[in-house]
């Protein structure tokens, strides 16, 4: 019997942190949690690092550069059947030092983008944050 290898989907998490805030954007016409506040987060390319990934997607997302060196690991998790393309990989990272500021770069995916204070008191990222800020 020949064993299946698990394929998972890996994504990253780009936690911008300015003193006791994080910046996150409201989703729009994503398809996945529109109207819902998050980090910029997306997908790992093809032979693209996790750490690198971020970098390029807080680029992408909210027109920041980041130098890799400043990404920190943070937290990972493992989600089991998440849709019918499989699991998800997901890694977080803490960013406090970068060049630029923030700003929406795709507004057909993104309507707001506001620091909020690092409570957890909103719905949408405790979700995802309860774990690292243990």
């Amino acid at each position: 019997m020949q064993k299946e290898r698990n394929k998972s989907v890996p994504a990253v998490y780009i936690i911008l942190k300015k003193g006791e805030e994080i910046l996150l954007g409201r989703r729009k016409n994503t398809g996945y949690y529109d109207g819902w506040y998050g980090v910029p987060a997306g997908h790992v390319d093809a032979k693209e690092l996790p750490s690198i990934a971020g970098v390029r997607e807080a680029k992408e997302e909210v027109g920041i550069d980041i130098n890799p060196t400043d990404v920190k690991f943070a937290h990972a998790l493992y989600r089991t059947a998440h849709d019918e393309t499989g699991d998800r990989s997901d890694y977080f990272f803490i960013v406090e030092k970068w060049d630029g500021e923030p700003k929406i770069m795709e507004p057909e995916k993104c309507d707001d983008l506001q620091w909020f204070l690092i409570t957890l008191n909103y719905e949408t990222p405790r979700r995802y944050f309860s774990k690292i800020w243990r």
